[in-house]
């Protein structure tokens, strides 16, 4: 009989979480001392969620836990087994391809200090771990790929110095005069 109950029980507790997930209406909340800005989620798969919580910055609000959260669909209050924060998956390599507009309309245009700053906030976060690679125009050099000469240069690389000096000289010893954006994209894409 206790078998019975329990079965009945964990089938109950089941379904209530199932229809907890399945309603649109899904309210998140993050306790109120880590002062969350922006918080948003997206739906991965079946009764999981990636959340971001931000604060008034910005900048990720991290070390939350499950105790920080909680979910609630109308007046149902859905149980967290786990929160699995994004540092525990630095393990993970990112593989990035890079396509950089450095012909010389971005320097007639003043944008090229803008496109250094950028580039260097994207430098701050690569890791070890991470395979970029960085694709610029080439007027000189050509790219042999399927037949065809591409006017680019490829810079595969994960460590920020030697990427910073790759951004820098694309924007001034390798300037382009043109765009060659398509042989670009197709660069990257091999």
């Amino acid at each position: 009989m206790k078998k019975i109950i329990s079965i009945i029980t964990l089938s109950f507790i089941f379904s209530l979480s199932q229809s907890i997930w399945a309603e649109e209406k899904k309210q998140i909340n993050v306790n109120k001392k880590h002062n969350v800005n922006t918080l948003t989620y997206i739906d991965l798969e079946e009764n999981k969620i990636l959340v971001s919580a931000l604060d008034r910055d910005g900048k990720p609000i991290r070390n939350l836990t499950k105790n920080d959260f909680t979910i609630t669909d109308g007046v149902k209050k859905t149980k967290i087994i786990s929160v699995e924060t994004m540092e525990s998956n630095k393990e993970i390599p990112l593989n990035v391809v890079l396509v950089i507009d450095n012909s010389l309309s971005m320097k007639t245009r003043k944008a090229t200090s803008a496109m250094l700053k950028a580039l260097d906030a994207f430098i701050a976060i690569v890791r070890p771990i991470d395979y970029i690679v960085a694709v610029t125009f080439d007027e000189t050099k050509k790219t042999k790929l399927t037949k065809k000469n591409l006017r680019t240069k490829t810079f595969p690389s994960s460590d920020p110095d030697q990427l910073r000096e790759f951004f820098k000289d694309s924007f001034s010893k390798r300037i382009s005069h043109q765009t060659y954006l398509y042989d670009s994209i197709k660069s990257g894409l091999d």
